[in-house]
């Protein structure tokens, strides 16, 4: 493929033109991150249950309210016991599987030659899941349906075999925990799907909610999509341009 002249000038066009669009969306990133902290910086601060429910009850609008988390109907397996927010049962053979694997060698006449070996290895593959939530968490005081509030990841707690090929593994939320949820107080309640940041205070949440730039995402992406446009570009018949 010959670059010619035109198409160098004609890409260094395409790359300029890119980047200007590139910085306006930019600056429109950080103008929303800028608004959304303005938001974080405003919201009220709630550590009392009281008050939280003043809050609701008078539609206050966005907080930080920091309290406890716990199911108000907690949630268990009976082969491991123990009480649960949130559990994952998941069900794993092991499963035999093959691969050809590439080789090289050098043959008689000295010259490099590729062959194929077939390869065995085995893996434990999900098969299915099962899992259980509670209906009903106790956040500060209050009552809320579990779907109110995002309840925090899950973690491993055990394995449990059942034979030579089937094992079965489980995930699961603690029955309670402490940490700060950001939200809208409206409507005698809370927003949906509230998120819940586990073993935080309200400083170390507004912290890390405000710290969040995207900005390097979006020149990630941008940088590749950039890159695929100008290679597309070469890659094309351009008679035109001679």
């Amino acid at each position: 493929m010959e670059v010619t002249k035109r198409e160098v000038l004609a890409s260094v066009g395409i790359v300029a033109v890119m980047l200007l669009i590139g910085m306006v969306i930019s600056q429109r990133i950080w103008q929303a991150k800028l608004d959304q902290d303005e938001i974080y910086q405003k919201a009220a601060e709630i550590a009392d249950a009281e008050l939280f429910q003043y809050g609701m009850r008078t539609g206050l609008g966005n907080a930080f309210v920091h309290g406890e988390l716990s199911a108000v109907d907690p949630v268990s397996f009976p082969e491991i016991g123990g009480e649960y927010m949130a559990l994952e049962k998941v069900k794993e053979r092991h499963t035999r599987h093959t691969r050809q694997v590439r080789h090289t060698r050098t043959n008689a006449k000295g010259k490099t030659e590729t062959y194929y070996t077939t390869e065995e290895y085995w893996t434990w593959d999900r098969v299915s899941s099962e899992e259980k939530t509670c209906k009903e968490v106790l956040f500060c005081g209050s009552v809320f349906p579990s779907t109110k509030i995002q309840l925090p990841g899950m973690e491993y707690i055990a394995t449990i075999r059942e034979s030579a090929k089937i094992r079965y593994k489980y995930y699961g939320t603690g029955a309670s925990c402490t940490g700060m949820v950001f939200t809208e107080l409206r409507d005698g309640g809370i927003s949906e799907d509230s998120p819940f940041y586990k073993d935080m205070d309200i400083e170390e949440a507004r912290k890390f909610l405000e710290s969040r730039d995207w900005r390097w995402v979006f020149w990630l992406v941008w940088a590749g999509v950039t890159g695929a446009l100008t290679y597309g570009f070469f890659r094309l018949e351009n008679r035109w341009m001679e």
